[in-house]
């Protein structure tokens, strides 16, 4: 959460720099929103909003590039992918690996009750690309 009443430039900086530093490969950040009758809406030094977005956005490009790097080193590797959706026309495939990545590939007719074994081949933005095995 960035925003919450009483964050500073400093404490958001120090956050900053220690969600940087772990090795985490997912974030789910979003800013402190105010709600009527909540404690938190009486306290002093409510954040502005246009500092909560920025804050926000600083987090989320960080959590992106992490996610991004954690993709990449599976290129070149296999991962066993549950097979969620299966593009008739396009024949492209999409899944979930053991590891939450999003995997997408082109694909044949095959069971879609058995895990899909995809060879890494890229990542497209929050997606690994690969072929199947």
């Amino acid at each position: 959460i960035t925003g919450f009443p009483g964050e500073s430039d400093d404490s958001f900086e120090r956050t900053y720099r220690f969600f940087s530093s772990l090795p985490v490969d997912y974030a789910h950040v979003f800013s402190y929103s105010r709600r009527d009758g909540t404690e938190a809406a009486g306290m002093a030094d409510q954040v502005p909003e246009r500092t909560k977005k920025l804050r926000t956005s600083r987090l989320r490009e960080a959590g992106e590039e992490k996610r991004h790097k954690f993709i990449e080193r599976f290129i070149g590797r296999d991962l066993e992918v549950i097979v969620e959706k299966v593009s008739a026309k396009s024949k492209v495939c999409q899944g979930t690996s053991d590891n939450y990545i999003k995997v997408e590939w082109k694909g044949e007719s095959f069971d879609r009750t058995l895990p899909a074994n995809v060879h890494i081949t890229g990542r497209n933005g929050d997606r690994a690309v690969g072929t199947r095995r």
